[in-house]
């Protein structure tokens, strides 16, 4: 009896350990996932365009690609590898909103560093924008058309893009305008041909008034597409913080 547990506990002793033959593998040259394949071409990509105007320096991702497979593709991209990442909470409260209306209450989460008083503001101020670019979102596709163009090449909704975008930053920037100063002479952002024939085509008028209009005036004739959304939410919410321009 003691001869076979001792014999036993042998060929337990022998499985420990690595398997014959078998060699240690470079840990600097692993083959990358798929998905870090993909994730790496869409970096070297995006540096390609942008790195003129905006440098790339950091690289933010979670524990699912593993951390060794990580730090070789942010090695391959040049960039650095964050693993930590500290945050900081801005509460943001209305103390006195107008009569009737809800005051603001904010809970923002951010990975910047806030050193002052005017590093808040300018955080708190970069996410009341929120509603603008959703309404340039909203524009360019709804109002545009984008995805209705069901173009097949990357390349052509690219130059496509870059023709609606221009489209749909005007069509937002002259409505603003519109509403944040209605009373201006509509001359001072169309020429002459411009604002007559404008004029008639939104109003379905065969001549145009002699009098110039109004900004507010001049464009009270866009789609609905254009002015339809929430008001309250956009001006109420974005401005009341900071008050109007």
């Amino acid at each position: 009896m003691v001869q076979k547990v001792s014999h036993a506990k042998a060929i337990q002793k022998k499985r420990v350990g690595r398997p014959k033959g078998s060699k240690t593998k470079n840990k600097a040259t692993v083959e990358l996932k798929k998905e870090l394949l993909m994730l790496k071409g869409i970096i070297n990509e995006l540096r390609q365009m942008i790195d003129n105007y905006l440098p790339l320096t950091y690289l933010l991702l979670d524990g699912h690609f593993g951390n060794n497979y990580v730090a070789v593709m942010s090695q391959q991209v040049s960039l650095q590898l964050i693993s930590t990442i500290c945050i900081n909470a801005i509460s943001v409260v209305e103390e006195n909103p107008p009569a009737g209306e809800k005051g603001i209450e904010w809970t923002l989460l951010t990975t910047l560093r806030i050193d002052n008083y005017d590093a808040l503001v300018t955080y708190i101020r970069w996410y009341s924008y929120r509603w603008l670019i959703e309404r340039y979102h909203y524009v360019l596709k709804s109002g545009c058309g984008v995805e209705k163009l069901q173009l097949e090449t990357a390349d052509r909704i690219k130059k496509a893009l870059a023709t609606y975008a221009i489209v749909a930053f005007r069509l937002l920037w002259l409505l603003y305008e519109s509403r944040n100063h209605p009373n201006i002479s509509c001359e001072l952002i169309f020429s002459q041909d411009e604002w007559q024939s404008l004029y008639c085509y939104l109003h379905k008028k065969p001549r145009p008034p002699n009098q110039v209009p109004t900004i507010k005036t001049e464009l009270s004739g866009l789609p609905n597409w254009v002015v339809s959304w929430d008001e309250k939410m956009m001006e109420n919410q974005a401005s009341n913080v900071y008050g109007k321009d």
